[in-house]
């Protein structure tokens, strides 16, 4: 069952997730520079990373690294994410979604969203300490801790159920016909 080429919601979601794609790929790359370029200053080939490098509190530059390598897991995850919204958009226009592929992109889907709230959080706590953030200023934000990122990984997690379930009940109807 082939959906319409001209139906714009799809078309849209395609183009946007794309879209999405390109700049979490732009963001892993430029962070992975980023992440070069400090271990190259590390080893003093460019001489020492000067004391007023984006608010770096030099103290506490050895947790640079590990916060990148968040940062790029983080990235890395969002692209994950949206790469497999895109194959979900993808079965929808093409056939039935209700299958168990999608199910487990779902699944996989909802497992990121927690990963990436775990990886969010371990961001909070090494910026506080990297870049001279007072801890009140950082934890009166919120930005360590979201309970929408939950309730997202819960939907995921019923849909994929939900699909799961309707997989299941369309290979009982086929079985039957």
């Amino acid at each position: 069952m082939d959906r319409e080429p001209n139906d714009l919601l799809l078309r849209a979601s395609k183009v946007l997730l794309w879209c999405f794609m390109a700049i979490f790929m732009a963001g892993a790359a430029l962070i992975s520079l980023g992440l070069g370029t400090f271990l190259v200053w590390q080893t003093g080939l460019l001489g020492p990373i000067p004391d007023t490098a984006a608010g770096l509190n030099p103290a506490n530059a050895p947790q640079l690294p590990l916060a990148l390598l968040l940062a790029l897991a983080a990235t890395l995850m969002a692209f994950r994410f949206a790469q497999l919204l895109a194959q979900i958009v993808g079965s929808i226009a093409k056939d039935d979604p209700f299958t168990l592929q999608n199910a487990d992109r779902l699944r996989t889907m909802a497992l990121l969203a927690l990963a990436y709230q775990a990886v969010s959080a371990g961001l909070f706590f090494l910026g506080v300490t990297v870049a001279r953030v007072a801890p009140i200023e950082a934890l009166v934000s919120g930005e360590e801790f979201s309970l929408s990122s939950l309730l997202l990984a819960l939907t995921l997690f019923i849909l994929a159920r939900v699909f799961r379930y309707g997989a299941a009940m369309r290979a009982d109807l086929e079985g039957t016909v």
